[in-house]
């Protein structure tokens, strides 16, 4: 039996299914040609062969190894890493320090009413986000820079995927709450009483912009949010953005390849650093060896940068 891992990437591509011969070695099942056959095998009938045909697969990287180096790999620390990614939960040392762990960090504690500074009573915070690696890979997938800050489209929605950007100051300015000075209870909507209207308006770039003129409050509040819609603008609006609703299908926990890149690394120096600590667990029945486990994880690490947005899948 083997751990069988997989890097599955969004675009397909076109492969040949090989003819080779498959046989056992150092713990993992690995392909073979012919003349390698034969080298090792003299006495045995030539192989039967299969011509394969061109396929179509999203798989950009697989390997396996054998489940009797599991002992060797949790000594490394990489257990879970590699037998079950899914379920680990990935530590964050390597980024403390850093702005991104210090945004998420206060993030958090004040959200949770922990925070010495200002807190967000009753302000939905992302499940997901109270783990820093889920928030992390949200963050630079979404074009997270360390000059600009986290910001809620709609700012009297919670802090989760759908409602969240990375803004500069100025557009952190343009969408704030409406002032307490506000009658109509509507972003941009006010009363002008020597026409008896309600007129919508908004500032751009800082010059004011009227949109219009409404008999209803109502009407000026949804032509101004069209208004923003249209143009592409930052700006918060009154009903649209309540439209948002949270599905899990929009934002599962799976792992990517970026997600194992440090555990590998540092379990790699790790194993290269001691070997002869680590060949105590090579296995008696000679199935799987200290150098099969270095070489499945350095090729392992290595496509992990080559495809770092890779979804990773494993078969144990």
């Amino acid at each position: 039996m083997s751990l069988d891992i997989y890097l599955k990437t969004k675009e397909v591509n076109k492969t040949k299914q090989t003819s080779g011969i498959f046989v056992r070695k150092n713990g993992k099942t690995v392909e073979i040609t012919e003349d390698e056959w034969y080298e090792t095998h003299p006495e045995m009938d030539r192989p039967v062969i299969f011509q394969g045909e061109e396929t179509e697969t999203n798989i950009a990287y697989s390997d396996n190894i054998t489940h009797n180096l599991n002992t060797m790999a949790d000594n490394a620390g990489i257990y879970e890493h590699l037998w079950r990614p899914d379920e680990c939960i990935f530590t964050s040392h390597c980024d403390k320090g850093t702005r991104l762990y210090r945004t998420w960090k206060n993030l958090n504690a004040r959200c949770s009413g922990k925070s010495n500074r200002k807190c967000y009573d009753n302000i939905f915070l992302f499940e997901d986000w109270k783990n820093y690696i889920f928030f992390r890979r949200w963050a630079l997938l979404n074009g997270y820079k360390d000059d600009l800050t986290i910001d809620r489209i709609n700012t009297n929605d919670g802090y989760y995927p759908q409602n969240c950007r990375w803004a500069n100051n100025t557009i952190q300015a343009i969408n704030k709450n409406k002032p307490s000075t506000n009658k109509s209870g509507f972003k941009g909507v006010s009363w002008r009483k020597d026409r008896n209207v309600w007129v919508a308006k908004l500032l751009i770039n800082g010059k004011k912009k009227i949109i219009g003129s409404f008999k209803n409050k109502i009407d000026a509040a949804k032509a101004y949010d069209d208004f923003i819609i249209k143009n592409n603008l930052y700006h918060s609006q009154n009903f649209h953005e309540n439209d948002n609703i949270i599905d899990d299908k929009d934002y599962k926990k799976i792992i990517i390849a970026a997600d194992l890149i440090e555990p590998l690394r540092q379990g790699l120096h790790e194993l290269k650093s001691r070997p002869e600590h680590f060949k105590q667990f090579n296995p008696d029945n000679g199935w799987g060896t200290y150098e099969g486990l270095v070489e499945f994880v350095d090729n392992y690490l290595n496509a992990c940068y080559e495809y770092p947005e890779a979804d990773v899948e494993v078969d144990r």
